[in-house]
């Protein structure tokens, strides 16, 4: 059965929300917009960091691809599997509402508030 690809439309207005870390062993992202953390997401780009702060979610990306996603994604190229995008969707708010942290600097560190 094949998958439906649908375009993911984006606002530039969000753009501000992105900042992007740069270096020469590096490709980083870190981004407040669900749907774009849920884009890279679904095209397996591995998630190094989330915080959630005040009712908001910081999520941290690494990875070669980021900046060509990003681009894709920001000009209104981007396309993306139906099934792998809502998967991705699910993922990433039960890590959101369950209250789980991934430190940055330790992508295989990931606590739960209140743990012991």
């Amino acid at each position: 059965m094949a998958s439906l690809a649908i375009p993911v439309c984006s606002g530039l207005s969000q753009k501000a929300k992105t900042k992007i870390n740069r270096t020469t062993f590096m490709n980083t992202i870190t981004t407040e917009e669900f749907f774009l953390a849920c884009w890279l997401h679904s095209n397996a780009i591995p998630l190094t960091g989330h915080i959630r702060e005040n009712n908001k979610s910081t999520f941290t990306f690494h990875g070669d691809l980021v900046e060509n996603l990003l681009n894709d994604y920001y000009q209104g190229s981007a396309t993306v599997n139906v099934t792998t995008f809502s998967a991705s969707i699910r993922q990433l708010k039960a890590l959101m509402y369950n209250g789980t942290t991934i430190q940055p600097n330790n992508p295989n560190d990931i606590s739960k508030k209140g743990a012991i």
